[in-house]
């Protein structure tokens, strides 16, 4: 059988086509993109609460780092993880250090990624973008024991819930929001 120049380059095309497809999926897919995003930006993670997860860090205008003030963390009110959301997502998803952060795989294969963006102490000086991650929470100690601020913190070595971060209200901490 003869193909003509014609059929060829029009097999060509298509499989460029198809290729350019898949190439996009893949890109969209490694940024926590349209592979694994609502239109609303949140993440359906298949986590048995039904919460869906933000995609990016929330911005802050006010600070070039996007580091929030418990104070001004708390003004997202109930789309500010409370402690048993971080629980769910460190007990039920994948997570997998990328280098400079997480890669956290649901239950149903979607994911997000959540950035080691370091922290601003009190000092005022950021510390250790790139090596790790401090994260508010919306739940508040649980006990007499405990009197502050509970957030996600993590580094290569691992991840962990802190039950009390009191006395460093000053800090600021990144904020990653939820859709209940």
């Amino acid at each position: 059988m003869k193909k003509t120049l014609k059929q060829i380059l029009f097999g060509v095309v298509c499989v460029m086509a198809l290729a350019t497809i898949v190439s996009c999926d893949k890109d969209n897919a490694g940024t926590g993109g349209s592979s694994s995003e609502s239109p609303s930006g949140y993440v359906n993670l298949g986590l048995p609460s039904g919460t869906k997860w933000n995609s990016t860090n929330e911005t802050n205008p006010n600070d070039e780092y996007n580091f929030y003030k418990l104070d001004d963390a708390m003004s997202f009110g109930d789309n500010l993880p409370t402690r048993e959301q971080f629980e769910e997502l460190k007990n039920l998803c994948s997570w997998t250090w990328t280098g400079n952060g997480y890669k956290i795989v649901g239950p149903n294969g979607k994911y997000i990624n959540l950035p080691a963006a370091g922290f601003r102490p009190c000092t005022g000086t950021v510390c250790d973008v790139g090596s790790i991650g401090f994260y508010w929470s919306s739940t508040y100690g649980p006990g007499p024991e405990f009197d502050g601020q509970g957030e996600l913190y993590f580094d290569s070595e691992g991840i962990k819930i802190i039950p009390d971060h009191s006395g460093h209200q000053c800090c600021m901490l990144s904020v990653r929001l939820v859709q209940n």
